[in-house]
């Protein structure tokens, strides 16, 4: 993954850029889709439509549109899933890989026990949203993808409660 304006040095005719912005119009992606596109690498575009949409389709490049209508990181899903497909697709990843299966399985339940309709007591998400209501959320990862868990988390909390939270991680132990 690359937020970036810049893409790194080793880009080039033999790596597979994926270019994904929800909204299409995401600065960095379109600097990153622009270089990718002048080292002559191989791109797929994933969006709603937007600049993204306009440039891969004029440069012939595949373009795997995802619902629009929806915030940015509400639509994390429809985002992830396709990129995972077009992996299995080109065969950098085996079906038994992705586990998807299994994925959807504990994504449904944990859904099911966090959902709206679940009264407080019985449901972990409202118990710690009033836990940490008013209050400033320092949130740690041990590195690796757990890293990537409490930066998205200290995301959640800076955009969808509107509260200032901080993340780090622990160094590898």
């Amino acid at each position: 993954m690359n937020r970036d304006y810049a893409i790194p040095e080793f880009v080039g005719p033999r790596t597979l850029v994926a270019a994904c912005s929800y909204s299409g119009n995401t600065e960095e992606t379109l600097s990153g889709y622009a270089e990718a596109r002048r080292k002559g690498a191989k791109i797929m575009t994933f969006c709603t439509g937007g600049k993204l949409k306009e440039l891969a389709q004029a440069d012939g490049y595949p373009v795997v549109l995802i619902p629009g209508g929806l915030s940015p990181r509400a639509a994390l899903g429809y985002s992830f899933f396709p990129i995972m497909a077009v992996l299995e697709k080109l065969a950098f990843l085996s079906p038994k890989d992705r586990e998807f299966d299994e994925m959807l399985a504990v994504v449904e339940r944990i859904q099911a026990r966090m959902d709206v309709a679940v009264p407080e007591n019985e449901n972990f998400a409202k118990q710690l949203a009033r836990e940490v209501y008013g209050k400033l959320p320092v949130i740690y990862g041990a590195g690796g993808w757990r890293a990537t868990v409490a930066a998205r988390w200290k995301g959640q909390f800076n955009e969808n409660a509107k509260n200032i939270a901080y993340w780090n991680a622990f160094p590898e132990l």
